[in-house]
C-alpha cells in the first residue's frame, strides 16, 4: 500500500509513562573474561486505543543476561500520541510502527542506561533493532 507519510511535526507525544521496570545483576555470571556474550532480547510494540480513544503505543522489553556479566531487565512503557492533521488510520498505524516506535525506543534506551549506571556492571545499552522486527508486527 502506498500513501503519503505524516509530517513529523504534526504528531506529538502527549504522555509517556514507564509502567514497569526492573533490573537484576547477574552476579553469578559465567565467563566474565569473554569479550562477547549472547543475550536473549524479546520486545514488542502494541499499538491500540485506550478507553478515552487516545492512540497509545505500549512497548515491552525483556533482556535475559543468559549467563553474561550484565543485567536481566524488564521494561514496559505506554506513550500517547496526538495526531494534529487529518491522518488516516493507515497513516497513523504506519507512523506508530516506524517513527513512533523509534521515539519510544529512545526513551527506553535513555531510561535503562541511566538506571543501570548505578549497578554492579557498566550501564546497559539496549542493542540496536528495528521496530519492524517486533513480534506484534509480523
Amino acid at each position: 500500500m502506498s500513501f503519503e507519510k505524516i509530517a513529523p511535526l504534526s504528531v506529538y507525544m502527549d504522555d509517556s509513562k514507564v509502567l514497569e521496570f526492573s533490573f537484576a545483576s547477574n552476579i553469578e555470571a559465567k565467563n566474565k573474561e569473554e569479550k562477547r556474550h549472547e543475550l536473549i532480547v524479546n520486545y514488542k510494540f502494541l499499538p491500540q486505543r485506550n478507553d478515552k480513544g487516545d492512540i497509545v503505543l505500549d512497548f515491552v522489553l525483556d533482556v535475559d543476561s543468559n549467563g553474561a556479566p550484565t543485567y536481566d531487565i524488564h521494561f514496559k512503557s505506554r506513550t500517547i500520541f496526538i495526531f494534529l492533521d487529518d491522518a488516516t488510520e493507515d497513516q497513523k498505524d504506519e507512523y506508530l510502527k516506524d517513527e513512533g516506535a523509534l521515539k519510544v525506543i529512545d526513551i527506553a534506551r535513555t531510561y535503562i542506561k541511566i538506571a543501570t549506571a548505578s549497578g554492579v556492571y557498566e550501564s546497559f545499552s539496549i542493542p540496536a533493532f528495528s521496530p519492524r522486527d517486533s513480534a506484534s508486527n509480523k
